[in-house]
């Protein structure tokens, strides 16, 4: 993968940084559409992007207020390294 582009601070861009959150995404899990950014924030020590998706994809079966329209999103957080553009993490945000 190409070198991420970076902001003059030496930072990856918040759009870069939910991009490469999605691709890990559907690498990850393979089948998954209607994904939604949802959050943004730069971590407090400015060394991560958490960034929060939300999915429709094979296997879903969470809870949400859309259900009975037969939507049912899963929402996951990534945290990608603001340097390298590497996801380090996939969770499931605390509500």
């Amino acid at each position: 993968m190409a070198s991420p582009p970076v902001s003059a601070n030496g930072r990856l861009s918040a759009k870069e940084a939910a991009q490469r959150a999605q691709a890990f995404l559907r690498d990850l899990l393979g089948e998954v559409s209607n994904i939604r950014l949802e959050e943004v924030e730069l971590s407090g020590d400015e060394r991560h992007w958490l960034i929060t998706l939300s999915f429709i994809g094979q296997g879903v079966d969470r809870p949400h207020p859309l259900t009975f329209l037969g939507i049912t999103p899963a929402y996951k957080q990534f945290e990608v390294d603001a340097q390298t553009g590497e996801v380090r993490a996939m969770r499931i945000p605390q509500v």
